[in-house]
């Protein structure tokens, strides 16, 4: 299956990292008049950005470039990699210093849009979908210059301590097990198939994503989507699910606005206790004296929404929410 059945791929290009990695970067633009700003999308676990080409569409449509990149060990960006004999990446697994994936994929997407803000000279906003979110926030607290806004979209639900205190165990335990570069089926039966579970009698491994079928399938079909993510690259992400809601990071972070945006019937939002990531996210950030400017939750929706049934309402919040951020920011500036 081919990568535009989600809709035009936009402009491709290949930007070399300090490190020598080569990530793949999508821009859709206006073909004509002054953009009103850019919008640079980091895109979710076991997905890569080509996904997002039905909400660039919308956003080149109100005047909006968009930018998005396929992360490491992900997309196009894993499979040229793979293709190179690039030693230790490769989908759903890359080696990085220390072990710190999520931090290094976040540097990528940071440098990325610092450089598009110095080739457009236009305001920025960083969007960041599930684990993405994880990642726009991690890029927003590094980078040089603050962004006009910053959108979280279905932030994963932080871990309840004694959860953390299993993971804390049994990891190390796969580890050994599995390789850091292996994969543990454990970890999938503890995350995505629990979140499926809510929604049996199941006709997918992946109805948690979706209301519709249509869409569910299209990711069922899509072999750069689903796949499964070494113990590696899972350690990381507990790691930093839980950290970038700590001090030392959200103190980083700009007073810029933000908008949580989430599914109402999200799995993947939820933690074990019940505990909501949109309001655990505004607490976090009352804790450091920054807030969360706007709260939205969709009904029935589950962890897709800018692919749900519910998208054009969806994506028209999010163009009103960055259409006053931009007016604001114009007004400040007279």
């Amino acid at each position: 299956m081919g990568e535009d059945v989600w809709g035009p791929p936009g402009q491709q290009s290949w930007v070399t990292m300090d490190d020598g990695c080569e990530i793949l970067v999508r821009k859709w633009a206006p073909e004509s008049g002054q953009a009103l700003a850019v919008l640079h999308i980091c895109h979710g676990m076991a997905e890569h950005s080509a996904r997002y080409a039905g909400l660039a569409l919308r956003l080149v449509a109100e005047g909006f470039i968009v930018q998005a990149a396929d992360s490491r060990a992900h997309g196009q960006t894993a499979l040229k990699a793979e293709q190179m004999g690039v030693k230790g990446h490769r989908i759903g697994h890359v080696d990085v210093k220390d072990g710190k994936v999520l931090p290094r994929i976040a540097q990528d997407h940071a440098f990325l849009c610092g450089r598009a803000i110095q080739e457009h000279g236009l305001p920025l906003i960083v969007l960041g979908h599930s684990l993405g979110s994880v990642i726009a926030t991690l890029v927003v607290a590094n980078m040089d210059q603050a962004p006009a806004a910053m959108i979280l979209s279905a932030a994963p639900a932080r871990l309840p301590g004694p959860m953390r205190v299993v993971l804390g165990r049994v990891l190390p335990i796969l580890d050994k097990l599995y390789g850091t570069d292996g994969v543990a089926p454990l970890i999938n039966t503890l995350t995505f198939d629990k979140f499926n579970k809510q929604f049996a009698p199941n006709v997918t491994d992946n109805d948690w994503l979706n209301r519709d079928p249509a869409e569910v399938q299209k990711y069922e079909n899509d072999p750069l989507c689903g796949f499964k993510l070494s113990v590696g690259f899972w350690s990381s992400i507990f790691e930093t699910v839980q950290r970038v809601g700590s001090k030392e990071i959200l103190m980083r972070l700009p007073k810029c606005p933000v908008l949580s945006i989430q599914g109402g019937n999200d799995a993947c939002t939820v933690n074990d206790l019940g505990v909501n990531s949109s309001q655990q996210l505004a607490s976090e950030f009352r804790a450091v004296g920054l807030e969360v400017h706007k709260r939205i939750s969709y009904g029935n929706g589950r962890h897709e929404i800018f692919l749900e049934t519910c998208r054009d309402e969806v994506v028209q919040d999010l163009l009103d929410f960055a259409r006053k951020v931009l007016s604001s920011s114009i007004r400040s500036k007279l």
